[in-house]
């Protein structure tokens, strides 16, 4: 996959940003998401949006093989493995 190119219009000509992908990454993605709503007409409803329980934050960090490093967190919010 190639990196995303972004370009400047000014004057009706298109300008070519330089930089690298994760140079421009973060702050497009901040962007995008801040503005969905007008851009896309986008608007996520919080009851949309599922949150991972505990056992599924277990579950993953077992199949990453990071449940070594959870596990003093998950143990500290009361949820051991």
């Amino acid at each position: 996959m190639s990196d995303i190119k972004l370009f400047r219009l000014s004057g009706g000509t298109a300008t070519e940003l330089q930089g690298n992908a994760s140079d421009l990454e973060k702050p497009l993605q901040t962007l995008i998401e801040a503005n969905l709503q007008p851009l896309l007409n986008i608007r996520f409803i919080a009851s949309e949006q599922r949150k991972a329980t505990a056992d599924d934050l277990w579950r993953f960090a077992k199949i990453c093989r990071v449940a070594n490093v959870m596990r003093p967190y998950l143990e500290a919010l009361g949820h051991g493995g």
